[in-house]
């Protein structure tokens, strides 16, 4: 069915974008597991008013199509429609404010408490029902003294950027409501706009993914290496780990990379993915690296450009993981060279769907895409 049979009111159902399709199935099979969510626990002051924050809420709402959704499977194809902000707010309690027991704290390095931990697992491992149009969850609660505000995506109407960017917002219109100020203007492109985008990028995304089942097809091919040797299950709660790397340790990665002329996150995974090959007695060693997928430079089609400007105006997913292979012998020169070469490749052929990778993968028993490895959420961050 082509684009132009959806032209019509802008609350038929259309169909789901390319990025949000594989997660929309994933989250069908696995409805309960947190990893289909983007959630956020926000450290508020206790005198924030929740009258104007809930009103900021509920302006990002409006102003994203993308976030109030609801979706559906028909004939065998994820669709979905926009759902009018009335309707869409008849079906949640925006910033409901729940007691918590006060519990005594044990872990003194982590600046959030265990109780507000603990309560935000347990809202995040509450589907939201997409079919339902319920694409968002919020609670507040008082706790220590702090105001602890969550707030949680489903993934399948936002990924990372979308989630941060959207809570900046909330930021922005709370600030205005405030100092009784009009509210900072912004441009949202509308699904149909979205849509129509993802639509015109199709030749290009089968391009994309035509290089990795030719030229890069020695990449779907490497052998699991991960530390594990095995494919792991999504884990059913959230986890989240920082490492943080001693200041010197920084500084000296820092110099080597002003050295090599490479930026922090390619010197950051040369070092990890490189040790990690080495420990695991692998000559190269391949991994997911996460790209946002909307800011292109000039080397990819006017489509895919096109296509990142609108997914960075509206609420959306558009996040992608693309396979870097990282070298366990060799010089430094050398491991960084290749890493950046790659993150450059993969700059330029962003398109083609991770779940479209893993697919061609699968059919050699030996493979692993890198997904499945050990940097697959990496996010090397300078402090």
């Amino acid at each position: 069915m082509s684009i132009t049979e959806h032209s019509g009111s802008k609350h038929d159902w259309i169909p789901l974008t390319k990025s949000a399709q594989g997660i929309y199935l994933a989250a069908i099979i696995d409805p309960k597991n947190p990893c289909y969510n983007t959630a956020e626990i926000m450290e508020c002051p206790p005198e924030t008013n929740l009258d104007y924050l809930r009103e900021a809420f509920i302006q990002l709402y409006r102003e994203n199509e993308g976030f109030r959704v609801q979706t559906r499977v028909q004939t065998g194809r994820p669709e979905q429609r926009v759902v009018p902000l009335d309707e869409f707010l008849t079906n949640l309690e925006v910033l409901p404010v729940i007691s918590l027991q006060i519990q005594e704290e044990t872990e003194e390095q982590n600046p959030i408490p265990a109780a507000v931990r603990g309560w935000a697992s347990e809202l995040i491992s509450e589907p939201l029902r997409t079919d339902a149009g319920v694409t968002v969850r919020s609670a507040a609660t008082y706790y220590g003294g702090k105001l602890w505000v969550y707030h949680s995506f489903s993934h399948v109407v936002a990924d990372g950027f979308a989630a941060f960017n959207g809570l900046s917002r909330v930021a922005a219109i709370y600030r205005a409501l405030s100092a009784e100020k009009p509210l900072p203007t912004v441009k949202r492109a509308s699904l149909m706009e979205l849509l129509r985008a993802d639509h015109a990028a199709e030749h290009a995304r089968e391009e994309d993914l035509a290089l990795w089942t030719s030229e890069q097809a020695e990449v779907l091919s490497q052998p699991d290496t991960s530390l594990a040797a095995r494919s792991a299950s999504p884990a059913p709660q959230a986890l989240r780990e920082v490492l943080t790397l001693p200041d010197k340790l920084q500084r000296d990665m820092l110099e080597i990379g002003k050295m090599y002329g490479t930026s922090w996150p390619v010197t950051v995974t040369g070092a990890v993915g490189s040790y990690l090959a080495r420990i695991g007695g692998h000559r190269s060693a391949a991994f997911g690296i996460p790209q946002m997928n909307r800011i292109f430079g000039a080397q990819v089609p006017a489509e895919t450009r096109a296509l990142g400007k609108t997914s960075a105006q509206t609420g959306t997913t558009a996040v992608n993981v693309l396979p870097v292979q990282v070298s366990g012998m060799g010089s430094i020169a050398q491991a960084l060279d290749s890493v950046k070469n790659q993150y450059a490749r993969n700059a330029s052929h962003p398109l083609a769907r991770q779940e479209d990778l893993e697919r061609l993968a699968q059919s050699d028993d030996t493979a692993s895409l890198a997904p499945r490895s050990m940097l697959y959420r990496l996010m090397p961050l300078y402090r």
